[in-house]
């Protein structure tokens, strides 16, 4: 099937790759710091999940002419397939890395002898299928969950239904993850860490987080099939803005009653990045250079080449990140100044990335890597 175009959302996600590098390396300091890094750069996780989310289901509700019982599974399984060669290829490119790692894990437990290897074993697979083998490769693990679980509930139990089973799970991360100082002393807390954290590693999965994100980006897909708008375009924008106060008046709380942990689950999260995303649908970006056919054809080549460098960023920065701290370290005894380290890895990542396009026209294998 044809792929509708949406070239505002090839260009934020670019921006957003750009904020969870932010994410992981902690640049700036002071207010900036916690404004760009701690409120700002989360809207991206749970955006990506939307995004992703509605690419996907509008190709399901438009071959299935919005009869969600027609879904059609053949889709499901190309998506599936795309997603899991994407993870395979940077799963052996960071394997040496993630066994070495793994390794020390299990013997540091007190692991030895002939349950050794059955352990490690056991701690790759859950990386692997569960909780995600390095960086930001979470959200593929994630998604290898989250897309098929929504397709399922969608199919046999409807949008909204979709929608009410997935909000709760998203809820309890939040209580959990940025609200523990207020649920710590509840019995069912430490049955709910002991079962999501036994299973996945930690609240950041495709069950209590990837699954309501990519619900919201499911049922939008399904309203604007059915030709509903959900909401003006002036009304998005809007809500974006007073979502996003609210955002930032809510971080700032957690900080100051110090009530959690990362910042990465937090209620105004949601409004944020679901009327975020009606914008960028209906965002009219570009279409004033578009004068000629020639022209047009030109800005979609770019917000191609943009999407596919955003993929690569996501994938690649960790790595990236971790190699210029140990060569700083192992060479020169020192740590980097996080502004400087975020923009290097910035660089070298786009470098990398444009390397890797250029050489995926002649060898085809590279192109699993985005």
């Amino acid at each position: 099937m044809e792929r509708k175009r949406y070239v505002a959302i090839d260009y934020a996600k670019f921006i957003m790759a750009v904020l969870v590098v932010a994410i992981h390396v902690q640049p700036f300091t002071g207010e900036i710091a916690f404004v760009y890094n701690n409120i700002l750069a989360r809207i991206a996780d749970p955006l990506f999940f939307e995004v992703t989310a509605f690419l996907f289901f509008e190709k399901i509700f438009a071959a299935s002419e919005v009869k969600t019982r027609n879904m059609p599974w053949q889709v499901l399984g190309t998506y599936m397939k795309r997603i899991l060669q994407l993870y395979l290829a940077w799963f052996v490119i960071y394997s040496p890395v993630v066994l070495l790692r793994t390794y020390s894990e299990v013997v540091t437990d007190g692991v030895h002898g002939g349950r050794l290897l059955g352990q490690i074993l056991l701690a790759l697979l859950r990386k692997f299928w569960l909780s995600g083998f390095y960086g930001a490769l979470w959200f593929l693990t994630a998604l290898l969950l989250a897309i098929p679980l929504t397709f399922l509930v969608t199919k046999y139990l409807g949008p909204r239904l979709c929608i009410l089973l997935s909000a709760p799970l998203f809820l309890l991360t939040v209580l959990r993850m940025e609200y523990s100082a207020l649920t710590d002393h509840m019995a069912i807390a430490d049955y709910a860490d002991a079962l999501v954290e036994g299973v996945f590693g930690w609240y950041g999965n495709g069950l209590t987080y990837g699954f309501f994100f990519c619900a919201l980006g499911m049922w939008v897909a399904w309203r604007r099939e059915q030709n509903k708008q959900v909401i003006s375009y002036k009304m998005s924008i809007i809500s974006v803005g007073i979502g996003l106060v609210c955002l930032i008046v809510e971080s700032y709380v957690i900080r100051i009653m110090q009530l959690g942990q990362s910042y990465g689950a937090m209620y105004f999260l949601i409004p944020v990045s679901f009327f975020l995303l009606l914008f960028l649908l209906d965002a009219p970006m570009g279409q004033c250079l578009w004068k000629t056919e020639d022209k047009r054809m030109e800005h979609m080549q770019i917000s191609k080449h943009l999407r596919q460098v955003s993929v690569l960023i996501f994938t690649m920065h960790y790595g990236v990140m971790e190699l210029l701290e140990f060569m700083a370290y192992r060479c020169f005894q020192m740590e980097w100044n996080r502004t400087l380290l975020y923009i290097m890895v910035l660089l070298i990542t786009i470098l990398m990335a444009e390397g890797i396009l250029r050489g995926s026209q002649r060898i085809r294998w590279m192109r699993f890597l985005y």
